[in-house]
């Protein structure tokens, strides 16, 4: 359906210095005349279905708080937003006085208007949480909705700045460290060698940039840039579809899932003009006018197949369970009823026939199936429950499954495929007996549970391993002993998930966002047979922090407009951690996994210290381990894991051999180190700098022997070690290191 024209109304409500006008009668009468002449133009066309004012001057910071989407009259301390409100109001009263048969809105208006309108820019609020924006607004909204601008999210979001679009495209581009914490390590091995040549060819000097806008080599060439493209599209539009918004998102940029090829500019030579044909005719057009979005004027791209396939005017899809259709529940246990549902859409114009069956394999051997028949009314949607039961017995520790899903509805064929694992019960390795410090309970409720006998711990310094609860810390209750002596003196601890409070009083920086996908670091004790597929969106939901905030009558940390500094916080579905812990740059703790901003955070960290070890577990593992087998495993694996894994004593005499200006950077790790001038026997470790011949036929020597070294950074051309060190200007990096 096509949109009326605009009715402008902006140049009568301010002047060119922006000063509020509309108040003059005299203005509210140029108005009303300016108006009617596009008005009466169009009123009698039968595609104008809505009238629209101006735009993007009713927007407020609060505008995509999912409390206030869609509600009318929230804003209540902000007097010109109430006074340009009034107005916008009053301008559309006019608008009505001569046509009340249509409705009237205005772009990016809140609730200035019939419809509530937004753009809207959610940028990387956690994928889970975007899909779910909308929950409050199905259940209680007054408004009809539409996103006028719509972001999935903008190339821009992939760059450093923050300090509006003008300066922000002029920042770094940091797609594959943004990309990197949906898509792991692939994100790395997967970035375009033409993506690191613009990185070099566009830096002019420290953080600045030359201007970048949706450079092509992002569209056509960033593989990770079109999975996240693909995946918040998809994702984003099957849940709100399937929340009651069927249209109305219109991204910007069409959600940078096409390009114009070279054939777009192609002239194509028309049919001749006829005698009584209406509207404009062109001799020639070029085939990207005439084929806009089609090949071969565009390339389609991997987030411009997602977009056609869910925004279209049917749609079929394997959703969560009944209670939770959002949920992305992919785990189960052997014997287990499962429950998905699926949901078929119409968006045609007429009542449409719906045939569909599924079929749902477990290493490839089919195990359930099922078919029926519906009938979707016009603008509606329609839903049908499934249920299978997992085998009782798999041949490994864990099977790969899927549900097949094929959907005809009307002339449209619809496909959609859910892969799931399928888990043996998992037994306890190692000692069932544990000591836990707990007054709070949460943990020790969840090890019981798990079958785990739970000793209450009461200070006594005989025992090896001590499990610190949930919350405990963050809750002031004071430990029966000193953690860094029972540490220090050859004890391991496990501390389980804390407030952010006292982490940060403990100077970790933390991840502000709820995480949902978590990635094992290789070789990784802990994990064993977990892989990043079995560490993302667990069943269940986390509970560490609330998991939809009031911002509108409680303190929040606030961003200079007011939003909330980190964004709106809509949920814990699918957490997988929380609080995850920036690395510690400077320090001797050891990521066991990672997550986030270039894989720059970890929830599950080790630090040895003295003759023990500490394990800091910002896992929700006590929300899912009793519900999820993937949680469940790794919490075992875990305790088994502190308990027969003996404490690595750091290095008591590292040396440094070198000259005095290489030193600077080692003191800025916070590394302890001796300084020398010759090799010591009983040396662990020896850091070399710059070295005279003797002192290098020493390390040599020491190296052939067993000895560890660091070499540092060289900065002249030479032989070294054995290795030819030369100067190259254009080196870009490399993603295999020899």
């Amino acid at each position: 359906l096509i949109m009326g024209v605009a009715l402008p109304f902006i140049n009568y409500l301010v002047d060119k210095n922006w000063s509020y006008i509309w108040d003059n009668p005299q203005n509210k009468i140029a108005y009303e005349k300016r108006m009617l002449i596009n008005l009466r133009r169009d009123r009698n066309h039968p595609s104008v279905v809505m009238w629209v004012t101006s735009g993007n001057f009713f927007g407020h910071s609060q505008d995509q708080n999912p409390l206030n989407i869609g509600m009318t009259n929230w804003v209540t301390n902000n007097t010109n937003f109430q006074r340009n409100a009034k107005a916008g109001t009053e301008a559309i009263d006019i608008i009505k006085k001569h046509d009340p048969t249509r409705p009237v809105i205005t772009h990016h208006g809140t609730y200035v208007g019939d419809v509530h309108t937004l753009n809207f820019y959610l940028d990387l609020i956690p994928l889970q949480e975007r899909e779910e924006w909308m929950s409050y607004y199905a259940n209680h909204g007054q408004l009809p909705f539409i996103g006028i601008e719509f972001g999935t999210p903008l190339f821009c979001t992939f760059l450093r700045g923050r300090n509006g679009f003008g300066n922000n495209i002029k920042s770094e581009p940091l797609v594959t460290e943004f990309a990197a914490m949906y898509l792991g390590n692939d994100a790395y091995t997967k970035e375009p060698q033409n993506y690191r040549s613009l990185l070099r060819n566009n830096f002019i000097s420290e953080q600045t940039y030359k201007p970048m806008d949706n450079p092509p080599i992002l569209l056509e060439n960033m593989w990770s840039f079109q999975q996240i493209q693909a995946l918040f599209t998809k994702n984003t539009w099957r849940s709100w579809r399937t929340y009651g918004i069927p249209g109305g998102l219109l991204p910007w940029t069409n959600g940078h899932g096409w390009s114009r090829t070279d054939s777009a500019n192609v002239l194509v030579k028309m049919k001749p003009f006829e005698s009584g044909r209406r509207g404009m005719y062109y001799p020639t057009v070029k085939l990207g006018d005439l084929k806009d979005f089609q090949e071969p004027a565009y390339k389609v791209h991997a987030a411009g197949k997602a977009f056609i396939e869910n925004n279209n005017e049917t749609l079929a899809y394997i959703a969560g369970p009944s209670s939770v259709f959002t949920a992305k529940d992919h785990n189960f246990k052997t014997g287990e009823m499962v429950e998905k549902r699926i949901f078929f859409f119409n968006d045609t114009r007429a009542i449409q026939d719906c045939n569909w069956s599924y079929e749902v394999k477990i290493q490839n051997k089919l195990i359930a199936s099922g078919k029926g028949k519906e009938l979707i009314p016009i603008g509606d949607k329609k839903s049908a429950v499934l249920y299978f039961t997992t085998p009782q017995e798999i041949t490994n520790a864990k099977a790969d499954g899927e549900i097949i899903l094929s959907a005809n509805i009307g002339k449209n064929l619809h496909a959609d495929t859910f892969k799931f694992r399928v888990f043996k019960r998992e037994a306890i390795k190692g000692n069932k007996d544990v000591y836990v410090y707990d007054p709070v309970g949460k943990t020790s409720a969840m090890l019981t549970a798990l079958g785990y006998q739970v000793k209450i711990w009461n200070g006594e310094l005989n025992q090896p391993l001590i499990l610190i609860g949930r919350e405990v810390l963050s809750k002031n209750y004071k430990l029966p002993f000193s953690l860094e002596d029972y540490i220090q003196k050859g004890g391991k601890v496990v501390v389980f998930n804390q407030q952010d409070s006292v982490l940060e009083k403990s100077g970790f920086r933390l991840s502000k966002f709820v995480s949902r996908y978590v990635f094992p670091i290789e070789n990784n004790k802990i994990t064993g047979l977990l892989d990043k597929l079995d560490l993302r969106n667990w069943r269940g939901e986390g509970t560490l922090v609330n998991p939809y905030p009031d911002y509108i009558h409680s303190a929040y940390e606030r961003a200079p407009d007011n939003t909330p500094i980190y964004g709106w916080h809509w949920g814990n579905r699918g957490s997988v951690a929380t609080h995850a812990i920036e690395k510690p740059h400077n320090s001797g703790w050891t990521p066991l996994l990672e997550c986030e901003f270039d894989m720059a955070y970890s929830p599950l960290l080790e630090l040895n210290y003295g003759n023990g070890k500490l394990i800091w577990c910002s896992l929700d593992l006590e929300d899912h381990a009793e519900v999820d087998p993937a949680a469940e495993i790794l919490t075992k694996q875990l305790l088994n894991y502190a308990q027969n894994t003996n404490p690595k004593p750091r290095n008591k005499n590292t040396l440094f051999i070198g000259i005095d200006n290489e030193k600077q950077q080692l003191d800025q790790l916070g590394l302890i180190y001796k300084v020398a001038q010759k090799v010591e026997a009983n040396a662990e470790l020896i850091i070399c700098g710059t070295l005279n011949t003797y002192q290098q036929k020493q390390i040599e020597k020491y190296v052939q022997n067993g000895g560890k070294i660091i070499i540092l950074p060289r900065t002249k051309e030479e032989t070294y070690f054995g290795v030819n060190y030369t100067q190259d200007e254009n080196f870009e990096g490399g993603k295999t290191i020899p």
